[in-house]
């Protein structure tokens, strides 16, 4: 008999019957099944933590670029395995994009609309999907004057 009941690998296996029992009630768990002989292991994996210090920069219309949005984040406090990308969404009046990159990816400029709220949410990535960084960001409405003032 195996058991090992520590989170976050709660497991309880029994040889011959192959049997489990699992303490683990963590919801951020994601199970991995391991079939060894006569034995199943059954452990469970937490998702990784929310990226930290997620933090936004609003970057005025220019030359080349419309008021864009500019995200940045670190990687998460608690890894939980190997980071395999980061997940970005960001909104506006319901209409929802969803962008992936790689794990070395820690920023992102998105172009966007004046004098509308965005909401973003960032997700660090393993063999499951962690929480959401989240935040709102609203951009400012820029006068015709300021735009023509720049061409």
């Amino acid at each position: 008999m195996f058991l090992l009941d520590k989170n976050p690998a709660c497991l309880t296996c029994r040889s011959q019957q192959c049997t489990y029992t699992s303490n683990c009630s963590d919801k951020n768990c994601a199970a991995i099944i391991f079939f060894c002989s006569f034995v199943i292991f059954i452990v469970f994996i937490p998702a990784p933590s929310i990226p930290s210090s997620l933090t936004t920069n609003v970057l005025a219309p220019d030359m080349s670029h419309g008021p864009r949005i500019e995200l940045s984040w670190t990687i998460p406090a608690e890894l939980n395995g190997v980071i395999r990308n980061y997940t970005v969404f960001y909104s506006h009046n319901g209409n929802t994009q969803k962008e992936t990159f790689g794990k070395d990816t820690l920023s992102y400029a998105v172009d966007v609309l004046g004098g509308l709220t965005y909401e973003f949410h960032v997700r660090a990535v393993t063999i499951k999907p962690g929480e959401n960084a989240s935040l709102d960001v609203d951009v400012p409405e820029y006068s015709e004057f300021t735009i023509s003032s720049l061409f």
